[in-house]
């Protein structure tokens, strides 16, 4: 009770400590909140990909090689793809891609799509998942050259409207009639992306549409017991012999690991999230200064007081106790006023229209107890020097001291 009415019979003091400490923890859930959001909308992109897949595209030779000169176009053919998953049975799935870009066209409706030659196992290989009803390319449509076609979801809105059922309808690439079996099921809210406006095909089928016999790129996942390493010699060694290229030449044929950017983007979004809850602790760490030059001019205006109390037998600890206890009241008032307002905003941000790659800023669990424990860190922090003060005091010359 005693804290209560030091903190009402100095309202402007208590109330400009309070609104620092509750500004601090305000700054501190905000940002870590934040950064969750961005974490989890940036990893629902990232987690598109299957970790330990390779992503391989054909370069330009940098070296010579058995009388082949530098500077030569390395170009991989789809049947090169497809024996190497038949030499290395290691390797899980496999598919090579063909991009291009034509004229996708429904009744009166027609738009500018990215098409992608792919096999049956791209729809593992980039997580996708379609729409009821629908199903993804199978091998008979890649052997027979089948003319289907899976729509992306704002490509199939764009063509059909959402009202309208598109599997079964037909829609032509190029006056070419394709069959659509499939629709990408949202949320790819990243325009730009071919799930979402774009669509896939046979790349059987787009060999044959585009006559071009030579691979964008290919993607393969191997033995996840394999070293990642040895898959990606065993790749380099292996078309290095058919496409006669130094196996040294990292140019003529660029490897990506996602392994490693799992592993990057797991460390990169850590260093955000610490770099976001290092900003909040530095807001909060101004409001704990005011607290803790309050607590001093209490200990001061109390010195007599506290002479009383160690003349007549207080132990230097119940001087410590008190005034640290009276601290971290007023801290963890503050720190709930401000975590309790922060909690509002963000659930007024959900109602908000907020740029995809931001996500929806939520307060995950731990960083709930992250902030908690800031909070509560910095209430012992701030009323320690105070507490440690008033208890070195002589009780002679405080009995004695008029403030």
């Amino acid at each position: 009770m005693s804290i209560l009415r030091d903190l009402w019979l100095h309202k402007l003091r208590s109330f400009l400590a309070l609104f620092c400490i509750a500004w601090g923890m305000i700054i501190v859930v905000l940002l870590l909140a934040l950064s969750d959001g961005f974490y989890q909308a940036s990893q629902k992109n990232i987690l598109s990909l299957l970790d330990g897949t390779f992503f391989v595209w054909a370069g330009k030779s940098t070296k010579n090689y058995e009388g082949y000169p530098a500077g030569r176009l390395i170009k991989v053919k789809a049947a090169q793809v497809l024996y190497f998953s038949q030499a290395f049975p290691a390797i899980r799935l496999m598919s090579p891609i063909f991009f291009n870009r034509s004229l996708v066209s429904y009744q009166d409706k027609q738009m500018n799509l990215r098409i992608a030659g792919v096999s049956p196992d791209f729809q593992l290989l980039r997580k996708i998942n379609l729409m009821p009803k629908g199903r993804f390319i199978n091998p008979i449509d890649v052997q027979t050259q089948a003319r289907v076609i899976i729509l992306g979801y704002k490509s199939k809105q764009e063509l059909f409207g959402d009202e309208v059922d598109a599997i079964g309808k037909q829609v032509a690439i190029n006056r070419v009639l394709f069959t659509v079996i499939g629709v990408i099921e949202p949320p790819y809210k990243n325009a730009y992306n071919f799930h979402n406006k774009g669509c896939l095909i046979p790349y059987t089928t787009a060999m044959s549409l585009w006559g071009n016999q030579d691979v964008n790129f290919f993607v393969l996942f191997p033995d996840p017991a394999l070293d990642s390493v040895t898959v990606k010699r065993d790749i380099q060694f292996y078309f290095s012999k058919k496409l006669h290229f130094d196996p040294s030449d990292d140019n003529a044929l660029s490897i990506f690991d996602t392994t490693k950017f799992f592993k990057f983007f797991r460390y990169f979004f850590l260093a955000i999230r610490l770099f976001f809850g290092f900003c909040g602790c530095m807001t909060l760490g101004v409001g704990v200064l005011s607290v803790t030059n309050m607590m001093f001019l209490i200990v001061n205006e109390r010195t007599s007081e506290i002479g009383i109390r160690m003349a007549v037998g207080a132990k230097t600890y119940h001087i410590m106790r008190q005034i640290m206890l009276e601290t971290f009241v007023i801290v963890m008032l503050g720190g709930a006023i401000g975590f309790l307002f922060a909690l509002s905003v963000l659930g007024g941000l959900s109602f908000l229209p907020l740029p995809a790659w931001l996500g929806t800023p939520t307060l995950s669990l731990s960083s709930a107890f992250a902030a908690a424990f800031i909070l509560a860190l910095f209430g012992l922090l701030s009323g320690y020097f105070p507490a440690k003060r008033a208890a070195r005091m002589d009780p002679v010359q405080a009995i004695g001291y008029t403030a």
